[in-house]
């Protein structure tokens, strides 16, 4: 698993350092696709070390850093698209990652 766990470091840490300088708008948009990918990989893999599962909750909060640096942030859609994503989360399972802002 150190390799899965490393891969999503790299990715993560790319959308936030490399795009997220140049371009939040289109990192906060693959930061969003990234945190989608959390609880189908969390369970199809064995995280019993929790390593897998703080890589997204990093990513959970480096999302909330890259919505903070959108000047025009549209806090209705924002809303109403975490409301979205916590419902489908909580379908999926009880064990969630869910974007702090």
């Amino acid at each position: 698993m150190p390799k899965l766990e490393a891969e999503l470091a790299i990715l993560r840490e790319g959308i936030v350092t490399q795009l997220g300088t140049e371009n939040p708008r289109s990192a906060s948009e693959l930061m969003w696709r990234f945190l989608a990918l959390g609880q189908p990989t969390i369970q199809r893999v064995d995280d019993s070390n929790g390593r897998i599962g703080d890589e997204f909750r990093c990513a959970a909060e480096d999302i909330g850093f890259l919505l903070a640096r959108l000047p025009d942030l549209d806090r209705i859609e924002l809303a109403e698209r975490l409301h979205e994503s916590m419902a489908t989360i909580s379908r999926r399972s009880s064990s969630t990652v869910r974007p702090r802002l």
